[in-house]
Parts: structure tokens; C-alpha cells; sequence
């Protein structure tokens, strides 16, 4: 007989409160940033032990992040203003089950370093099927959100952008689009959205 242990995390053992029956953690409302802290900065590309009192964001290879879940201290010493909630990665045709841990995942770091003092923006770059799950812990009213760009599939940046309008309530919510090249660019030009083809030092 088999015995199979799952190493779910190392540390910390902290527990957060939910508003869904699956424990995914409800985010704090007044860690809901209003303007975006520069530089934007991708995880992994400046010296993690440097302050960088400026925004990191996860929209990089799932390798270079995920020793995070296991000690999600590792980006306190960068002392942040915000980060974009860690992306982990969520194939197109997964059940739900699987993105409904990596949401949680993602969501329970995001709350976590908000009780370091840290402000979030929520990741909206999941297969659109499971966009309905990647909102289960965020508030109503939160106003701030980022996704990445895709030019073969410009229809998801407009569905990404109906969910940050929906579930803040606003008309114009602060709304980040990394990567995606000159038609997403003049898409987010056009709509005063932030854009990054890269990141700024």
C-alpha cells in the first residue's frame, strides 16, 4: 500500500477568514491601492535583497516564484509598496479543481503580505472558464487589477476588462496590462490604461 504526502506549505501555519465554502482568503479592502507605485518591477529581475519601494509583479516563469509559497517572507526584504498577485499558472483546459488551488494559493499569499503592510492588485490572467473561481475572496469594491496581454487573443483583454468594471462598481478602475505589443498598447493608449512592454528601472 501507497502512502502519499502533500507538502502544502512550510511556513508560516496562519490561517485567514473567507467568505466562500472553499476557504479561499477575502482580501482586504483597505489594501486596495488607488495609484500604481514605479517602478513595476517582474519578480527576479533585481537583486531580491535591494529595496525596491516600488511594485513587483509575477508575470514570469512559475519557477522563479514559487519558493514564495513555501516562505512567503522571501519578498519582504525588497520592502514593496504593492505587488500583483503571484500568477500561477493555469493550463486552458484544467479542471477546476486545479485552478481553484492555484487561486487560493495566489490569494492567500496576497493576503498574507498585506498584514505586512503591503497593497495588492488582484490577477486577472486565468482561462476565461475559470474567471468566476479567480474572483472567490475579492471584495466588492476592489478597484485595482492587472492581467497580461495577449495579441492573438485581444477578445480576453475586453472580458478581463467587464470584470474589473464589474466587480469594482467604477468606470474606470485602475486596470495594468503587461506585454502584448503594439495592438494591445494602442488598445490600452486609447482607454487610459496602464501598459508595459517591459519593466522600468
Amino acid at each position: 500500500m501507497f502512502s502519499w504526502v502533500f507538502k502544502v506549505k512550510i511556513f508560516p501555519d496562519v490561517s485567514f477568514a473567507a467568505n466562500n465554502e472553499w476557504g479561499v482568503p477575502k482580501l482586504d479592502l483597505a489594501y486596495c491601492p488607488m495609484a500604481l507605485r514605479e517602478p513595476f518591477l517582474p519578480w527576479g529581475s533585481r537583486n531580491r535583497q535591494l529595496e525596491v519601494y516600488g511594485s513587483w509583479h509575477f508575470y514570469v516563469e512559475d519557477y522563479k516564484f514559487q519558493a514564495l509559497w513555501n516562505n512567503p517572507q522571501g519578498i519582504i526584504a525588497s520592502n514593496p509598496v504593492m505587488v500583483v498577485e503571484p500568477n500561477f499558472s493555469i493550463p486552458p483546459h484544467s479542471p477546476g479543481v486545479t485552478a481553484l488551488y492555484q487561486i487560493y494559493r495566489k490569494r492567500w499569499l496576497s493576503r498574507f503580505w498585506q498584514i505586512q503592510g503591503i497593497f495588492t492588485i488582484v490577477d486577472l490572467n486565468v482561462p476565461e472558464r475559470h474567471a468566476d473561481l479567480n474572483m472567490l475572496g475579492v471584495p466588492m469594491g476592489w478597484c485595482a487589477f492587472a492581467t497580461r496581454g495577449d495579441r492573438k487573443n485581444i477578445s480576453k483583454l475586453w472580458i478581463d476588462w467587464g470584470i474589473a468594471k464589474k466587480k469594482s462598481g467604477l468606470e474606470n478602475p485602475m486596470f495594468i496590462v503587461y506585454c502584448g505589443g503594439i495592438k494591445i498598447e494602442a488598445i490600452c493608449l486609447d482607454m487610459g490604461w496602464f501598459y508595459f512592454d517591459s519593466h522600468r528601472g
